[in-house]
C-alpha cells in the first residue's frame, strides 16, 4: 500500500525530538482510548504533528481489515485505477465497502459524471433570480405549522436524496472531529494536511457558517448577521410550499430542486467536497463553479468523510451537533487552542437579555396570540399562552422594586429561587422549549414581527427590531439545570430608566454540557500552546474519570535555551519590593519604578517591547502619570509609542502601524489617536497592551515585532466580581475548600501564560521575557509557566542586574548576527568573484 512519505508518521521532513514525542505520544493516547491534554509552544509545528499523529493512527485501524478493492474498468483514467490497486482497505464494522472503495466510487461518479457535460456550473447563464425569503403582502405563513416540520432538517433530506443504500444514514465509521476556534485557523490545519501525503488518502470536510459559505450574493445584499440563517431557511420552505409554475423564482437557485438530473449535480458537488481537502473560502469557490449550495454540501459531505474540520463552538452545543449530523459515537475529537475551553462552554450556555427585548417581545407576542389564536390548536394556543406568561414574568422581575437609590444594583440569585419568585415553577419548562424547538415559534415570530414592521413604516427605512425569543428559549435552557450548577444575575436599574435592567445566566458546571461528548467518543484531546495550569482542566472537565484514561504532555520549544531570557525582577532602583498588587500599583513610587525600567529596556532592546498591563484603566493611569513626569516624552524619544485601542475595529491599523514602525525607522508628521508623535527618529517602537484584551491572544509578535516582553504584575481578577465570587463559592461546595481559590490563581496565570506566549514565534526567534513583580520569584508561582519558560526563569533584584543580563543577551545576538550577515556577504563576494572568473574564462 502506498504510504505518507518515508517517516512513519507521514511527516513532511525529518522532525525535531519534540514533534516526533508528541505523535507517539498521541498516537498512544488515540490506541488506548484515552483523553489528553497536550501542551506544545507556538511555533513547534504543534498543528502539523497533530495531523500526522491522527491520521496515521486512523490509518492503521483501517490497515488492520486490509482487503483488495474491486478490479477497475479498463477504460477509467490510470490515476483512479492506481487508486483502486493502491488503496485498498476494508471496514471492520458491519461488512460496509473500505473506505479507499468508497473514494474510488465518488471518483468513478464524478468523472462519469463531468464526461456526459452534466457541471451545473458550466452551463449556467443565467443569474440567480432576486431572493423572495418572504410574501410581500399577507401573514399566513407566520402561522404555526401544525405539521412541525423542520425547514433545517428538510434541505439536509434534500441533499441526502438519492443516495446509494449504503451511502445513506450517519457516520459508519471512525471519525476525527479536529476543532479550533477560528476559521482562520481550520484553513491552517487544511495547509498542513496538504503538506503530507495524507491529503491523497484521506477525505476531508471543513464546516463553516452559513455567513463564511451562503454563494447567494443577492440574499445576503438584504439580510445580514443572524437574519441570515432565517432569510435562508425561509426560501426553502417558499420553494417547498410552492407548487408547479408557482415554484418558479421561489427558493434559493444554489439548493437542489426535485428531479434525478439536479441530485446528481448535488451529490457530483459533495463528491467535489469529498476530493481533496478545502477550506471555507475554498468550498464557497466550488459551490460558486458549481451553481450550488456549499453550506448544505459540506454538511452532506460529513457522514463520508475522515477528518471533519470544525469551529468547536460547533461541537459544544448539542443542539447545533445534532443540526449538523456529527455522530461522536466511537469518533476521535481533538480540541485546539483549548486554553479557553471552559470559559467558552459557559459563555456558549450562558445567555443576557435586556428588559428592553423583553418587552419589545412581550408586545410581539401578545400581537401573535391575538392574531392566529382562533386558528390554533387548543394545546398550541396553551403553549403560546404559557410562553407569554414566562416572558412577562422575565420583564417583571426586572422592574425597580423600591429602588430609591438612583443607582442600579445587582444581585445574584439560584435557578429555584428565581423560578419560584416568579412564579412560574409550577410550569414544565422542558414541554415548553420541545414545542419552542417543534414549532419553530421564534422564526414565526421574527417572521410576523418583520412583516408588521414593514407594514407600518412602508415609506420608512427602518429596520425592524431584533429578535429575542432565542435568547429567551437559550435562558429556557438554563433555568432547567440543577439549581447548584446554575446562577441569575439580575441588575436592576434605577426607577428612572427601567429598560436598562438586564438580566444575565450565571452557568458554573461545565462538565454538564462536555460530559456527554466525553462518554461518547473514543478518545478525546485537548491541545494548545499554553495550557498550563491543568489543574482547572482536570477538575471541572476530568474529575469523574479514572487516572489512567487522563493523562497530561508538556513539550519543551524547538528553539534552543539560548533563544530565550526570562528573568523575574523583585525590586525597585531603591530596593523596595516590586509589587503591583491592586493595592500598591497606583502608587507614585510603583509608577516612577516602572517608567525607569521602560526607559532602560529601550535603550537596549533592538525592535519591539511589548508591555501587557493588567487593565486598561491601570494602563491609563501609567500613561497619565508618566505624561506629568516627563517619562512619556522620553520614551517617545527612544521609540516610538503605541497604546492598544479599546475597539476591536482600530487592532488592525494599531498593529500595521506598529509593524512598519518596527521595520523602519520614524520618520515624524501625521497624526494618530493611539500613537505619540516625536520629532527624533526613536528606534524601534513599544506597544501598551491590556491582559485579557485583543494583543493577548492570538497576534504574532514574531523577531522584532516582539524582542522583549513586560509583564507588569499578576492579573488577578477582582476579587469583589460577582459572577468570580459565585464560581469560587461553587467550586468550594462541589471539590472542597481552597478550589475556589486554587481557580483564581489559574485564572491568573492563564492570562500570563497567554500574555508572554505571544513571542518566541519559531526556531530562529528570540526574545526576552521581563516579571516584573517579586511574586514570579516564588517557585509556587514559576512552576504554573510553560515548562519550557519555566525552566529558565532566573530572579533579578536590581533593575541594574536585570538590564545587565538583557544587554549581555542581545549584545550576543548581535555578535552572531553580524557573523551572519558577514558570512551572507562573504559568499555573495565568493559568487561575484566566480561570475567574473567564468566571464574572463569564456571571453
Amino acid at each position: 500500500m502506498k504510504r505518507a512519505a518515508d517517516h512513519p508518521f507521514g511527516f513532511p521532513f525529518p522532525p525535531y525530538p519534540q514533534q516526533e514525542t508528541l505523535m507517539r505520544d498521541l498516537y498512544q493516547c488515540l490506541d488506548d482510548g484515552g483523553v489528553g491534554i497536550f501542551e506544545s509552544p507556538t511555533g513547534t509545528g504543534k498543528s502539523l504533528s497533530f495531523v500526522c499523529g491522527a491520521l496515521r493512527w486512523l490509518l492503521d485501524q483501517e490497515d488492520k481489515c486490509d482487503t483488495p478493492a474491486a478490479a477497475a474498468p479498463a477504460d477509467e483514467p490510470s490515476w483512479i485505477s492506481e487508486q483502486a490497486h493502491d488503496l485498498a482497505l476494508a471496514s471492520a464494522r458491519r461488512g460496509l465497502p473500505s473506505l479507499a472503495e468508497e473514494r474510488l466510487v465518488r471518483a468513478r461518479r464524478l468523472t462519469a459524471y463531468e464526461a456526459g457535460g452534466g457541471r451545473r456550473g458550466r452551463t449556467a447563464t443565467k443569474p440567480p433570480p432576486r431572493a423572495t425569503p418572504r410574501a410581500a403582502d399577507g401573514d399566513e405563513e407566520f402561522a404555526l405549522d401544525e405539521s412541525g416540520g423542520s425547514g433545517e432538517g428538510c434541505a439536509d433530506e434534500e441533499w441526502r436524496e438519492g443516495e446509494d443504500e449504503e451511502e445513506a444514514g450517519g457516520a459508519t465509521r471512525r471519525q476525527i472531529f479536529y476543532c479550533s476556534r477560528t476559521h482562520s485557523q481550520l484553513a491552517q490545519v487544511v495547509r498542513e494536511v496538504r503538506r503530507t501525503s495524507y491529503a491523497d488518502q484521506v477525505s476531508v470536510v471543513t464546516l463553516g457558517s452559513r455567513k463564511a459559505l451562503c454563494v447567494n450574493e443577492t440574499l445576503k445584499a438584504e439580510v445580514r448577521g443572524e437574519r441570515l440563517n432565517e432569510a435562508c431557511l425561509d426560501l426553502q420552505q417558499s420553494a417547498r410550499k410552492a407548487k408547479g409554475e408557482e415554484a418558479n423564482g421561489k427558493g434559493c437557485p444554489y439548493m437542489p430542486s426535485r428531479g434525478e438530473e439536479a441530485h446528481l449535480a448535488a451529490q457530483a458537488v459533495r463528491d467535489r467536497v469529498l476530493q481533496q481537502p478545502h477550506d471555507v473560502e475554498e468550498l464557497a469557490a466550488v459551490g460558486r463553479r458549481n451553481m450550488s449550495c456549499p453550506y448544505y454540501a459540506s454538511r452532506a459531505a460529513v457522514a463520508h468523510a475522515q477528518l471533519v474540520l470544525l469551529p468547536y463552538a460547533s461541537l459544544l452545543h448539542a443542539d447545533t451537533r445534532a443540526s449538523l449530523g456529527l455522530q461522536l459515537d466511537g469518533a476521535v475529537v481533538i480540541i485546539d487552542e483549548a486554553h479557553n475551553l471552559i470559559d467558552t462552554i459557559n459563555e456558549t450556555h450562558s445567555v443576557t437579555i435586556s428588559g428592553a427585548a423583553l418587552s419589545e417581545l412581550c408586545a410581539q407576542l401578545a400581537q401573535y396570540h391575538e392574531r392566529y389564536q382562533a386558528r390554533l390548536k387548543p394545546s398550541n394556543r396553551l403553549c403560546v399562552q404559557r410562553l407569554l406568561y414566562v416572558v412577562r414574568a422575565l420583564r417583571a422581575a426586572l422592574l425597580p422594586k423600591g429602588n430609591s437609590g438612583g443607582e442600579a444594583v445587582e444581585k445574584m440569585v439560584g435557578i429555584n429561587h428565581f423560578l419560584c419568585s416568579l412564579n412560574i415553577d409550577n410550569i414544565n419548562l422542558f414541554e415548553l422549549k420541545a414545542f419552542c424547538k417543534a414549532s419553530e415559534i421564534a422564526k414565526k415570530l421574527k417572521g410576523f414581527a418583520d412583516h408588521q414592521h414593514s407594514v407600518v413604516h412602508r415609506a420608512s427605512s427602518s429596520r425592524p427590531p431584533p429578535g429575542s425569543l432565542h435568547a429567551v428559549l437559550q435562558l429556557l435552557e438554563a433555568l432547567t439545570n440543577d439549581d447548584a450548577d446554575g446562577r441569575i444575575l439580575l441588575h436592576l436599574a434605577p426607577p428612572g430608566a427601567p429598560e436598562g435592567s438586564w438580566l444575565r445566566s450565571l452557568h458554573l458546571n461545565p462538565s454538564v454540557y462536555f460530559s456527554p461528548i466525553l462518554q461518547r467518543v473514543h478518545s478525546l484531546v485537548l491541545a494548545g500552546g499554553t495550557m498550563q495550569p491543568f489543574a482547572d482542566l482536570e477538575q471541572q472537565l476530568f474529575h469523574l474519570l479514572r487516572k489512567p484514561r487522563l493523562r497530561t504532555h508538556s513539550y519543551g520549544h524547538i528553539v534552543p535555551p539560548r533563544n530565550l531570557l526570562p528573568l523575574a525582577l523583585t525590586r525597585t532602583p531603591s530596593g523596595d519590593p516590586l509589587t503591583f498588587t491592586l493595592a500598591s500599583r497606583a502608587s507614585p513610587p510603583m509608577m516612577a519604578a516602572l517608567g525607569a525600567l521602560l526607559l532602560d529596556l529601550c535603550a537596549i532592546v533592538p525592535d519591539g517591547v511589548i508591555v501587557f498591563i493588567p487593565s486598561f484603566q491601570y494602563e491609563a493611569q501609567l500613561v497619565a502619570h508618566w505624561q506629568a513626569d516627563g517619562t512619556w516624552g522620553a520614551l517617545a524619544q527612544r521609540k516610538r509609542l503605541f497604546r492598544e485601542p479599546r475597539e476591536a475595529c482600530d487592532v488592525d491599523a494599531l498593529l500595521a502601524a506598529y509593524s512598519a514602525a518596527i521595520d523602519s525607522s520614524y520618520e515624524g508628521g501625521g497624526g494618530g489617536h493611539h500613537t505619540e508623535r516625536v520629532a527624533a527618529p526613536p528606534r524601534g517602537a513599544v506597544l501598551l497592551s491590556v491582559v485579557g484584551g485583543k494583543m493577548s491572544e492570538g497576534i504574532n509578535f514574531a523577531d522584532g515585532m516582539g524582542r522583549c516582553v513586560v509583564m507588569v504584575g499578576m492579573p488577578y481578577a477582582n476579587p469583589q466580581e460577582m459572577c468570580l465570587q459565585e464560581k469560587m463559592a461553587y467550586l468550594d461546595q462541589a471539590q472542597g475548600s481552597g478550589a475556589g481559590k486554587q481557580y483564581y490563581t489559574n485564572l491568573c496565570m492563564k492570562a500570563v501564560n497567554q500574555s508572554i506566549g505571544r513571542a518566541i514565534r519559531h526556531k530562529a526567534d528570540y526574545a526576552t521575557i521581563i516579571l516584573a513583580d517579586q511574586r514570579y520569584a516564588k517557585e509556587a508561582v514559576v512552576q504554573h509557566l510553560p515548562r519550557w519558560i519555566a525552566s529558565q526563569v532566573r530572579a533579578q533584584h536590581s533593575p541594574s542586574q536585570a538590564c545587565a543580563s538583557v544587554r549581555t543577551f542581545f549584545e550576543a545576538w548581535s555578535e552572531s548576527q553580524h557573523k551572519i550577515e558577514e558570512q551572507r556577504r562573504s559568499r555573495a563576494n565568493d559568487c561575484r568573484g566566480a561570475v567574473v572568473t567564468a566571464a574572463g574564462a569564456n571571453g
